[in-house]
C-alpha cells in the first residue's frame, strides 16, 4: 500500500468519524424526522365541526379547543353494535364519549350523533360523507392519534369523494407521555411508531378489506361455539333458539338427565 493510499484511506476515516460525531451530537434535531412521514397536522377552518376519532389526550385536546370556541359541534360516529356490550360486560363506546364530553362542560345540543352501524374505520368514513352530503356547508376536523394521523388522512384521500374529502382536515394529537419529538426515549414510542408505519403502509398498500365476517349477536356466537364444540367432541346439534341463559339452563338439565 502506497503512502498516498494511506493518506486517503486516513482522511476517508477522519471524515466519517467528524460525520458520525456530528450526528450524535445533533440526533435531537434529525431524530425527530424519522417519525413525520406517519403524522398529519392540518389547521381546522373556522366555522368547523370536530369528529374526536382515537387517541389518548384527543378528548380533553378537543374539550379545550372547543370551550375557547374554535369548534361548533361534536360529531360522534355510531359502530356496529358489540357482544360485550350487549351482555352488558363493557359499556357503549358511543355513551361514553357523550358522558365525557357533558362531563368536560360540553352542552348537549352541540354533540351530534351520526347514526349508523360502521364495523371498521372505511365504514365510518362513508357514514361521515353521507353526512356531509346532507350538510352541504359544514366541515369537519378530525382528532385522532399522531402516530395514526397521516393513515387517517390517506383512507379517508382513498375512500371517499374528493369534492367531500376536501371538507375534511385531519389533525394528530400528540400523546402527552410520548410524542414524535422524543419517539426514540421510550420502547412504548417504538412500539408506537412501529404501528404507525405498519398502519400506514397497510392503508396505501392493501386498503379496506373486501370481506367482513357477519356480524352475530351475542346468542347467535353461543350457539354456534357450541354446536362447533359439538361437532367436535360428540353431541347432537342446538337447533332451538333463545337466549344463552336459556341454552345454558338447557345443558343442565341435559347433564342431569344423563346422569
Amino acid at each position: 500500500m502506497t503512502l498516498k493510499t494511506l493518506a486517503t484511506h486516513y482522511r476517508f476515516k477522519v471524515v466519517l468519524a467528524v460525520v458520525l460525531l456530528g450526528f450524535g451530537v445533533s440526533y435531537s434535531y434529525w431524530l425527530p424526522w424519522i417519525a413525520m412521514p406517519v403524522v398529519c397536522c392540518q389547521t381546522a377552518p373556522r366555522p368547523v365541526d370536530i369528529v374526536v376519532a382515537n387517541g389518548y389526550g384527543a378528548m380533553d385536546f378537543a374539550t379545550d379547543m372547543a370551550q375557547r370556541r374554535q369548534y361548533d359541534h361534536f360529531l360522534l360516529v355510531q359502530s356496529a353494535p358489540n357482544r360485550t356490550v350487549a351482555i352488558g360486560v363493557a359499556d357503549d363506546p358511543l355513551v361514553v364519549s357523550k358522558r365525557n364530553l357533558l362531563r368536560r362542560g360540553i352542552a348537549e345540543e352541540r354533540i351530534e350523533v351520526i347514526p349508523g352501524s360502521a364495523r371498521n374505520r372505511w365504514e365510518a368514513a362513508r357514514q361521515l360523507q353521507a353526512w356531509l352530503r346532507r350538510n352541504p356547508t359544514r366541515r369537519v376536523h378530525i382528532l385522532c392519534d399522531e402516530w395514526g394521523s397521516k393513515s387517517e388522512r390517506v383512507m379517508l384521500d382513498r375512500t371517499l369523494e374528493a369534492g367531500v374529502a376536501a371538507r375534511i382536515t385531519v389533525q394528530g394529537v400528540p400523546d402527552p407521555r410520548y410524542d414524535t419529538s422524543t419517539w426514540w426515549r421510550s420502547r412504548r414510542s417504538l412500539h408506537a411508531m412501529y404501528a404507525g408505519y405498519v398502519s400506514l403502509f397497510y392503508t396505501m398498500a392493501v386498503g379496506e378489506p373486501e370481506h367482513l365476517p357477519a356480524y352475530l349477536s351475542a346468542d347467535e356466537y353461543a350457539f354456534r361455539f357450541l354446536n362447533e364444540a359439538r361437532s367436535k367432541f360428540g353431541g347432537e346439534p342446538t337447533r332451538r333458539s333463545g337466549r344463552i341463559g336459556d341454552l345454558k339452563q338447557a345443558d343442565i338439565q341435559s347433564a342431569e338427565s344423563s346422569k
